[in-house]
């Protein structure tokens, strides 16, 4: 089952039953698997001649040869019929070049480079013996090398030149084969002849250079390696063995302790072919790596970290990073097999000390064309970008987050990443020495970057948000909650397309900047409570009840995004003017207000302006 190629065979048989002379030729013409090219196509061919005689069912002095290039491989001995159980056969290996070896896995293995070069040359006896039924079975022994042996690639810029690589058969009945004596339990319950080969030396000049041994059987094949190898060499050579590998630019050394495992046959409903990906299990210790990626302006540099390949599961523990000027620990998830980037969702679980949105910022602007740090996400940018196809879901905690000059400290927040849209729950922090949570959701797939989110803020100092400002024109606490959405590239156009609301709650405060009466003592808040609203650039407030040692107003009025203020107080007693009533009109900036006192009957004038 997909299997390709014609298969001949041509047979002449003299004699009679009891001493029939045979001789045969057979031919495969075109071998390949059904999922690769048959250009190029391959033929095996043998001939074999023995007599046989059918009293005893038994052939003698068999003999066939295979001619390989140069070398030739050769079966003789005698063997019976099934259920016989008389069998000497020696099969000899004499200086078969690994060029048709490698042709030979070019046809059967998926994935390979096409350009992939295979040198050295392969020597081997094997014998197969069986006398009678016995408890123990047939006796299977034999041993032999490559020499030489070699695979490049120059597409790949992947060689790998292990030199001399020892083969021997073997049975798991009555024996420790030499990959169970050297591995514990790597081959564990497999009984069944096998071929085993290694150690295959995988030369990188590190002190503990990484070591490879493995077996091939019936059933299927297993490869172990161990020890130490620069991590793109590992890359490379993953890819010049047809081994699934990740695409990436990455520096640094990886502890390897892998067994890479697979069967010729899978029964998968969905893999029409029985054919099924080898699976690799095991850890990696990573160190000093460093890896770039499309669509991001800087490295990920890992100090450290082990990577823990189960069936089910990549895992990436104990994390020691460094991105976007910010140190990362923590752990990364995802599940096997997702084939293309973004089939399946990477779950993680991050926390950093320190972390600026500037520096990350520009860490998440792709370099191409200059693009803005929200384009990466974006359908439209070009070339597709790591994070575009990301799918990623998880936990973040950051002890202190610098927005310009503001300080956000403990801050946790639940990520989910998919399809362009960022949603931000459960978003947590301290802020202007108070807490603000909230969440947001944030789509990237338009043109320009939509934003939606609400919150709560509790008991922020005033006094803190207006040094931010660098004035001090207000002091106090504030609590509220927040409704808002906007859209934008940038903070002008933001605010500009915002709208929402706020109600608000202020309490033991004043405005510095703001005197009545004609006296400079700053307007006293004992408590201001009311709701604003967002929309076109402007946040207006309407009847805001305002409660002062002076008494108590009615604020209402528009505030610019350019700090000019447009508000009128009035006395709550007050609320609908009469001739003489006093109210006060505030104009000017936040930084600079005017306070203009108006007394009726030209209340009544303005209050209809």
């Amino acid at each position: 089952k997909g299997w390709r190629g014609e298969v001949r065979l041509d047979a002449t048989l003299s004699g009679t039953p009891e001493a029939m002379q045979i001789g045969a030729d057979a031919s495969i013409e075109d071998f390949h698997r059904y999922d690769i090219s048959s250009a190029g196509g391959m033929r095996l061919r043998t001939h074999c001649d023995t007599q046989y005689s059918s009293p005893d069912r038994i052939a003698r002095n068999i003999f066939c040869s295979v001619p390989v290039g140069n070398g030739l491989i050769s079966l003789h001995g005698y063997a019976g019929l099934p259920g016989v159980h008389r069998v000497n056969l020696s099969l000899d290996i004499e200086n078969v070049p690994m060029g048709a070896a490698g042709l030979l896995a070019m046809r059967a293995k998926k994935n390979l480079p096409a350009d992939l070069v295979a040198t050295g040359n392969i020597q081997g006896n094997f014998v197969v013996r069986e006398n009678g039924t016995t408890a123990s079975g047939g006796e299977f022994q034999g041993q032999g090398e490559i020499n030489d042996f070699r695979l490049r690639s120059a597409s790949e810029k992947a060689d790998l030149s292990p030199g001399r690589v020892p083969f021997a058969l073997s049975a798991a009945a009555g024996s420790a084969p030499m990959s169970r004596r050297s591995s514990g339990a790597f081959l564990q319950g497999l009984e069944e002849v096998r071929l085993e080969y290694g150690p295959i030396a995988l030369p990188s000049g590190r002190p503990a250079a990484a070591q490879a041994r493995g077996w091939v059987g019936r059933s299927g094949y297993g490869l172990m390696i161990h020890g130490e190898e620069e991590l793109s060499r590992t890359l490379r050579l993953a890819k010049l063995l047809g081994l699934p590998a990740i695409e990436a630019s990455a520096e640094g050394v990886a502890q390897m302790d892998l067994l890479i495992a697979g069967s010729w046959t899978n029964n998968v409903s969905e893999d029409t072919s029985g054919f099924a990906w080898p699976l690799i299990t095991g850890k990696v210790q990573l160190r000093d790596v460093r890896a770039t990626m499309h669509g991001v302006n800087g490295p990920v540099e890992i100090a450290s970290a082990a990577l823990v390949l189960s069936p089910n599961e990549t895992r990436l523990d104990k994390l020691n990073a460094h991105a976007a000027n910010a140190h990362w620990t923590g752990t990364l998830s995802l599940p096997r097999s997702c084939g293309a980037p973004g089939a399946c969702r990477v779950s993680f679980n991050l926390s950093t000390d320190q972390v600026g949105l500037s520096g990350l910022r520009e860490w998440l602007r792709a370099p191409e064309k200059d693009r803005r740090w929200y384009q990466v996400l974006s359908s439209e940018a070009a070339p597709a970008s790591f994070l575009q196809s990301l799918r990623a879901a998880g936990k973040v905690t950051v002890g202190r987050v610098l927005i310009h000059d503001v300080v956000a400290k403990k801050v946790s927040a639940s990520l989910d990443l998919e399809n362009g849209k960022l949603k931000i729950a459960d978003l947590r922090a301290n802020v202007f020495g108070g807490t603000y949570s909230g969440a947001w959701q944030i789509e990237f797939a338009g043109k320009s970057p939509a934003y939606a989110g609400n919150g709560t803020i509790t008991a922020i100092s005033l006094e803190q948000v207006a040094d931010a400002m660098q004035d001090r024109w207000i002091s106090g606490t504030m609590s509220g909650n927040y409704q808002l959405k906007a859209s934008g590239a940038d903070a002008a156009s933001f605010w500009e397309s915002a709208e929402g609301g706020l109600q608000f709650d202020m309490r033991d405060g004043a405005l510095a900047h703001v005197a009545l009466n004609g006296d400079d003592a700053p307007l006293e808040i004992k408590r201001w409570q009311g709701r604003a609203s967002v929309r076109s650039g402007k946040i207006e407030i309407e009847k805001a009840g305002l409660s002062s040692p002076g008494g108590r107003y009615l604020i209402s009025g528009t505030a610019s995004l350019g700090r000019e203020l447009n508000f009128k107080l009035i006395p709550s007693a007050e609320a609908k003017p009469s001739t003489g009533s006093t109210l006060y009109s505030i104009t000017g900036t936040v930084g600079e207000p005017r306070v203009t006192v108006i007394r009726a009957p030209e209340t009544q004038a303005k209050l209809k302006q």
